[in-house]
Order: C-alpha cells, then sequence, then structure tokens
C-alpha cells in the first residue's frame, strides 16, 4: 500500500507538471471605429399649395423626384421638403418615415386629412440640386448603402394626403368635404445609420 500511494503521487506530479508544458497563451486585440454622429444641417417643408374641398377623386400628390407627377392641387405653392444631412461616409444609413401624419385644421379642430410621406434619397456630393430619381414608396423606409453615401446626404419629401375625416358629429367619419383652412402637422423622420 505505501508503494502504491507513492506510485499515484509521482503520476500526479507527472500529469501536472505535463499540463503546464502543453498550455498556450493567445492574444487578441480589441477595437471600436466611433462614426460622427449624423446631423441635420439644412431642412424645407412641403407645401401642397392650394387643393380643393373634395380630395376624394383624386388625392394631392407631391413627387419627390420631381418629375412633374404632382396632382390633385389646383394653385399656389407647391414645394417638396427636403433634409440635408451629414455624417461618416461609406456608412449605411436607414431613412424611416411615419407611415402617416395626421394634418389637423387650424381653423377647425373638426377636420383632419392624413399626409403619407413618400421619399427619395441622393447623394449631395453629386450635385446640388434634385437629381433623385427613384422614390421609396409611400410610408415606406429607405436603406441607403455605405458606398453611396460620402458623408453628406438629401432625403427628398413628397407625398398624398388622404382619408379626409370629420369628427363634428362627435365619432370620426370619413368626409368627402373637407373644412376650409390650413391643415398642418410637424413631421418626424428618422436618420440613422444601419447595422
Amino acid at each position: 500500500m505505501k508503494r502504491t500511494i507513492s506510485l499515484l503521487t509521482v503520476l500526479t506530479f507527472i500529469l501536472t507538471f505535463s499540463g503546464s508544458v502543453f498550455a498556450q497563451v493567445s492574444n487578441i486585440t480589441a477595437d471600436a471605429h466611433v462614426v460622427s454622429t449624423i446631423k441635420s444641417t439644412s431642412t424645407q417643408d412641403v407645401h401642397f399649395g392650394q387643393i380643393p374641398t373634395d380630395i376624394s377623386s383624386t388625392a394631392p400628390t407631391l413627387d419627390p423626384t420631381q418629375s412633374g407627377s404632382n396632382s390633385g392641387t389646383i394653385g399656389g405653392t407647391q414645394q417638396i421638403g427636403y433634409i440635408v444631412f451629414s455624417g461618416t461616409a461609406n456608412q449605411s444609413v436607414s431613412i424611416t418615415p411615419p407611415s402617416s401624419v395626421t394634418l389637423g385644421n387650424q381653423n377647425d379642430s373638426n377636420f383632419s386629412v392624413d399626409f403619407v410621406p413618400n421619399l427619395c434619397y441622393e447623394d449631395t456630393d453629386t450635385s446640388g440640386s434634385n437629381t433623385c430619381s427613384s422614390a421609396g414608396g409611400y410610408g415606406n423606409s429607405i436603406t441607403v448603402q455605405g458606398t453611396n453615401f460620402s458623408g453628406t446626404g438629401t432625403v427628398w419629401i413628397g407625398g398624398k394626403l388622404n382619408n379626409a375625416t370629420d369628427s363634428s358629429s362627435g365619432s370620426a367619419q370619413s368626409t368627402n368635404s373637407l373644412a376650409e383652412g390650413t391643415y398642418t402637422h410637424s413631421v418626424s423622420i428618422s436618420i440613422d445609420y444601419s447595422i
């Protein structure tokens, strides 16, 4: 028995020593690339101009590509909006509008109409004017691949008006006849790096 204990002690010592001979130490490097915060550098509001009280037959529409396919307006100043923004070049960017925003009548709070944004992106580095050729679709987000972002970009904003509502009877109901007045509300568009 004395021999057995001695043999186990020697064997344990050899195994312990052998384990440390085969151990490896590896090093890695940890890093992080910090990108600049996306900032809005200038903006322009959306104006549909003058529209008829009955928007049921032709929904007023502003084309963000400025290709001349605006409809449903009868006068006044029409203007698509834009947001010029800056950030770190060659990073993918996600641009997200609300699916719709309810514009309230400033003269009669019983009437409202929905604004559905339609966005178009262009890399500002290419031109000083709108050369955007393909809109993202009503209420849809746009993802800009990093190779298409020079560090400054422009989101052109058009859209359409629909779902006119009259709540003067106590509950909101669709209407074909809007009350006169200016319909307005702020519209928030999110611009952020996409992962």
